[in-house]
């Protein structure tokens, strides 16, 4: 479901100093992200998109923002909800998306998720990331399967997208918040 700023602002998504509970509750605002990128995650492809996922300012018209929930962790299946817009995948990167989606994929038989990862599983990923010329200093806690996270830099959007957003005007107010990231969506395994 796609939706526009007033509509989130109307629902009481947007400009909410408790959006996190808004986040939450609100669940007949998201749609399932496979309903929404069908065509892209079946077999093996991988969605990009600029995501606030604790709590949602109000938001610039300048981009298609939809609200999300999208099921990750395995069999764990954890349901990450999220308000976003898509990012258009250099193809440089994207070949290089899926390996990391497919390397996750079914990871320790279906139960890699945030509560079961080991040390060794963050430096890996963190070790890929660094490869690509990526960091997730600050969203690496978003990490499982299904969900590959990275921190929302205009250098990293730029590295990412052909048609980066810029992050100076991603919401109304021109101040983005803490909790932007950027989450790569595969497939989950269950």
């Amino acid at each position: 479901m796609k939706i526009t700023e007033q509509e989130l602002t109307l629902r009481g998504v947007a400009d909410n100093t408790r959006a996190r509970h808004a986040l939450r509750s609100r669940h007949e605002l998201f749609s399932d992200s496979l309903d929404l990128f069908k065509n892209e995650l079946d077999h093996g492809g991988v969605v990009a998109v600029l995501a606030f996922t604790q709590s949602v300012p109000l938001l610039s018209a300048n981009y298609e923002w939809f609200c999300a929930d999208h099921q990750a962790g395995g069999h764990a299946c954890d349901q990450v909800r999220f308000v976003g817009t898509p990012l258009n995948l250099r193809p440089s990167i994207d070949e290089h998306l899926r390996q990391l989606a497919k390397k996750y994929y079914y990871a320790q038989c279906g139960h890699f998720y945030r509560g079961r990862l080991r040390a060794s599983d963050i430096v890996g990923y963190v070790e890929t990331l660094h490869s690509l010329g990526f960091e997730c200093e600050y969203s690496w806690r978003l990490f499982q399967e299904g969900i590959y996270p990275i921190d929302a830099t205009q250098a990293h959007l730029d590295r990412l997208s052909d048609r980066p957003p810029n992050l100076n005007d991603i919401t109304a107010r021109g101040k983005t918040l803490d909790n932007l990231t950027i989450l790569v969506l595969a497939e989950n395994s269950d």
